[in-house]
Order: structure tokens, then sequence, then C-alpha cells
């Protein structure tokens, strides 16, 4: 648990830089749509240009953290690409701290930015310093003093080596005003993570977090570690907050004798990113003659374009300025997918800019392939076929499902080989599959396009036997539902519609209630292919029945009303 602020409420320099803003809108939550707002490389310039020096602060062993922090060059350094942050032992250092003077064996160093945030996308690359009492840190923090607010923190990752094999730590804290300081201090409920991690290649990662008003990720080289929520009631971290870089020190098993120093963490960049309203496109999902594409975005975006593609769907404009577009159709046949893609700046601090794409796809002249789905029925038993698997010389029903917006009328079938169309209606076609159940189905149809005729392919489905018994048992209960008798019958079906029912096995049958917790009738070794079952005073409702013939199981379901 990081104690590290404990000794560091103040409320000195809380307007420093003061460039954040209120968000309550899913759309400025969005890391694909946030504006650079800091960005340090630490190539060139001087570490001061961007941050400032942490204030110094003690921490006792019984307290766990050593926070010493020193403006030198013993424990704070640059050069062209690199912010180096030290901890180091310094027999008797006296300096001044948060509570007055203070006398300390261990210095090490810490900045802070000078500019303060709220939401964003937070990201830095270092090499933290593996060694006995290490305790570097990349974080988040609000300092304030109580009479005025509280306080938040969000320890974006945490290496304290206090044990062997230390892991990464994903954090987030509060600090009410009733909190008594010597306690420890409460943390925002189910936001601490220890991650497995290996420290010790001395590779440098990039941490990452991205905080918006109703979530807080973690992520470390782009894998997403830890999530929490805002529940509303939880002191969710909604303060503007400095980023701090840190190199600590904590005793290494509770011994300040056994800490390995001096230790170096190596930060070699720090980003962030500021959330704007990002861009929300307004079209047609399918569009058959023409329609208008509009853009709502952020009020800062500016030089906004758009474009159309493939060209050869369009005619007109396929480009142009602005926030609306007009889209036309070309003469076609239909059923292809466009794209409008919308590009536009976002200026910066520093007076450039970013460059930003917003895109939305739709069909044209017919339906997503996606929304268009078929359904296959057993003719003799109406129960859907899984998987396409359909048996020889067998009878089907096939079902076109558009549930898609843009419409679909007048289908035809182009069977497989072999299979043979006997009646159609709407969007069914009932068939025979002859020999050949297997093959390539297609189903055409008119769409929103009246001109486009018929010929609009709108679905393509691979019809298969593969590894599918059709030497199947099934079940027929009449009549259903019932307030009475109930014939219950097994059926066999072998190469065809031709029902076999010269049972000799003798076979079991078992109804329970529909959530199989309550047992209504078992029977066993009954003769012939029939049961005759009386439900009468039974209670309304569902019921499974149950059938065992051949070592095999035939389930059906009877409603009793």
């Amino acid at each position: 648990m990081m104690k590290k602020s404990i000794f560091i409420l103040i409320i000195t320099s809380i307007f420093f830089g003061f460039t954040a803003y209120s968000q309550n809108n899913p759309r400025m939550e969005n890391p694909d749509y946030a504006v650079t707002v800091f960005d340090d490389d630490f190539d060139g310039g001087n570490w001061r240009d961007n941050w400032i020096l942490s204030p110094g602060g003690y921490g006792t062993p019984n307290l766990g953290v050593i926070l010493i922090w020193v403006d030198s060059i013993a424990t704070i350094q640059q050069d062209f690409g690199n912010l180096y942050l030290t901890g180091l032992k310094s027999e008797n250092y006296s300096g001044t701290g948060d509570d007055g003077p203070i006398i300390a064996d261990y210095i090490s160093g810490e900045v802070r930015s000078k500019d303060r945030f709220l939401y964003g996308v937070f990201e830095c690359n270092a090499t933290f310093g593996y060694k006995k009492g290490s305790f570097p840190a990349f974080w988040l923090f609000f300092d304030t003093v109580c009479e005025y607010d509280y306080g938040s923190e969000i320890d974006i990752v945490e290496l304290k080596y206090e044990a062997p094999n230390p892991g990464l730590d994903n954090h987030a804290y509060y600090y009410p005003c009733d909190s008594n300081p010597s306690d420890p201090i409460p943390e925002v409920p189910g936001s601490w993570k220890d991650n497995e991690f290996d420290w010790s290649t001395g590779m440098a990662h990039t941490f990452k977090c991205i905080w918006t008003p109703t979530k807080t990720e973690w992520y470390v080289d782009n894998s997403l570690l830890h999530t929490i929520y805002n529940t509303g009631n939880n002191h969710y971290p909604n303060k503007t907050m400095d980023i701090r870089l840190s190199q600590q020190l904590y005793p290494y098993k509770n011994k300040l004798k056994k800490i390995d120093v001096p230790v170096k963490s190596t930060f070699h960049w720090v980003k962030a990113k500021e959330f704007f309203l990002a861009p929300e496109i307004t079209c047609s999902e399918c569009i058959c003659i023409s329609d208008t594409a509009s853009m709502d975005v952020d009020s800062d975006a500016y030089d906004i374009t758009w474009s159309l593609s493939p060209s050869s769907l369009f005619t007109g404009s396929t480009s142009g300025a602005g926030k609306t577009a007009s889209i036309n159709i070309a003469n076609m046949t239909g059923g292809a997918k466009g794209k409008i893609t919308y590009t536009f700046k976002m200026p910066l601090n520093n007076g450039t800019f970013e460059t930003f794409t917003a895109e939305k796809s739709f069909w044209v002249r017919g339906p997503a392939p996606s929304n268009v789905s078929l359904a296959i029925m057993d003719n003799l038993t109406g129960q859907q076929v899984e998987l396409y698997n359909m048996c020889p010389n067998t009878t089907y029903v096939l079902e076109c499902i558009n549930s898609s917006s843009c419409s679909t009328s007048n289908y035809s079938w182009t069977l497989p080989y072999g299979m043979s169309q006997i009646s159609a209606s709407s969007n069914w076609v009932l068939i025979n599959t002859n020999s050949s159940p297997g093959g390539i189905l297609m189903v055409h149809s008119a769409t929103c396009c009246t001109s486009c005729g018929s010929n609009v392919l709108i679905h393509t489905e691979n019809l298969s036997t593969d590894g599918y018994d059709c030497d199947n048992y099934y079940m027929m209960i009449s009549p259903n539902p019932s307030n009475g008798e109930v014939t219950i019958s097994i059926l066999s079906k072998n190469g065809g519609d031709e029902v076999k029912s010269d049972f000799t096995a003798s076979w079991d049958v078992h109804v329970v209630s529909v959530d199989k917790r309550v047992e209504v009738v078992k029977e066993s070794k009954l003769k012939g292919n029939k049961y005759k079952l009386n439900t009468s005073g039974w209670k309304q409702g569902v019921y499974v029945v149950q059938a065992k013939y051949n070592d095999k199981i035939v389930e059906g379901k009877l409603m009793v009303k």
C-alpha cells in the first residue's frame, strides 16, 4: 500500500497550470479521441521546464516508505532523452520537510508536473531500478488539507521491492477529512491489485492509465491489467491531479540496513492526453438512392473534410468539406459496402494541432450480410436443424431472416445441385434434399432499391452433412397444449421421411418440471412406440418429457393449460 502522500498533504500550488475541465458525457471518455496536453521526452531543455521538486518528507521505518527528496545532482539528473531519479544513502542528512527540520540517512528524488489534469490518458516509459528496498513509481496525486476538501490518488505503477519477487502494483486512494493521520489511508474499494511481473530483466516498459469519470484502467505495454468502476459511493478520484515520478526507498523485510543503494530509475518520456467530445456520425445503415451524413464533434475541431469510398458506388461528389455530406448512389445492382471518412484537426496548447479521423460504414442497396441469417426446420418435427446439417431424401423448411432496416421482398432461392423446391412463400421455401443434401445455397431478393429487380444476392450458406446422424429418433406429443389425455409417440426416420414405428424394444419415459427439479412421471419398460399420459389436475405450465430408446435420449416439451 502506498503511503508516500501521508506527509505531503499541502495546499501549495493547487492551481499551478490548471488546464482541466469537468466531463460527464460518455463521448468524452474515448481514448482514441484525446488531445495531447503534456509531452516530455527529456530531450533538451531542463526538467524544470515541466516539473517542480516535490516537497521534502520523511517516514520512519515503522511507517514504511522513506520520503526524502532533495534538489541536487545526486538525486535528480537529466541528459538528452532521460530523467534519472536516484535513491542513496546520505548519513545524517539535514534538511527541511513539510513539518520542519528533518535528519535522515537516506535521500531520494521525486518530481511533479507543474500542470494538473482531470481525467485523460497518462503514459510513461521507464526503466525501474531493481534493488532491495527500491520503490519507484509513476502516479497521480491531488494534495490539499482537510478543511478545504478531500484528496485522491491513482498509483499507475509501483515497484516495491520489499520482498523477493516483487509484483507490479495498481491502486487508487481517497483522503477523507475524518481520517486519523496515524491510520492507513483508505483505498477505493476493489482498486488495489498486485500483478505478477518480472522486473529482473531491467527492460523499459510503458505504463498507462486511462482515467474517466466512470472507470479507471491500468495497462503495461498496452496489456490491460486492472479496471475499477465509479459506483457513486466510494470517493472515486475526481480531483485535478499532477503527475509524479518517484524513486523512493522502502525498508527491505522491515530492515533499513538491507536496503541496497544507490538505486536509480530512468524515465524516458511522459505523456498526458485529455479527452474531447468524440465524433459521432449519423447516416442510414442502408442507403438505396441518396442520403445525408453528418458528424457531431467537439466545438474546437476545425479543417473538417470528408470522403466516400469506394468511389465506384457513388455518383456526384465523393469528397468535400464540413460536417455534412450528401451521398448519392450510382446506378448499380446493389449489395455492396460503402464508407464515409471524416478528417479533422484539434488544437494543442503550443499552437500546433493533432489530426484525427472518424468513419462509418453502410450498405448500398441491400442489407449487410451480418444482418441476414438462415434458419432450417425439419418439416416433420418442426425442430430447427443445427449447424445446417441435412439428411438425404428429407423435406425441410428454410427461412431467410433479415434483421436490418433495409427492406427485402420477392425472394428467390438457388438450391444446391440435386435439391428440389416444392413451394415458396414470402421468405420461406419448402425443399427436398433428394440424394444430395449438401452444397451452396444462395438467396436473392428485391431490396429497397426499386430499380435493382430481384437479383440482389443477400445471403449465401454452405449446407453440410458432415458427422450428422440421419438415423435419428424424435418425439411427437399430441395434443399439445393439453389439459387431459396426451399421447407420447417415439418415431424414427431412416434415409427419408418414411416414419418407422414398429418398435419391439422396451423404452422408458420421464416427465419433469421445466426447471428439471420436480419429477412428475417415471415409467419403465414400455412396449410399442406410444404412451398415453393423463395430465388432468396438473399445474398449468411447461413440462419436459424425456424418453430413452436404444440408449438414445429423445426430449420434447409438453404444455399443460
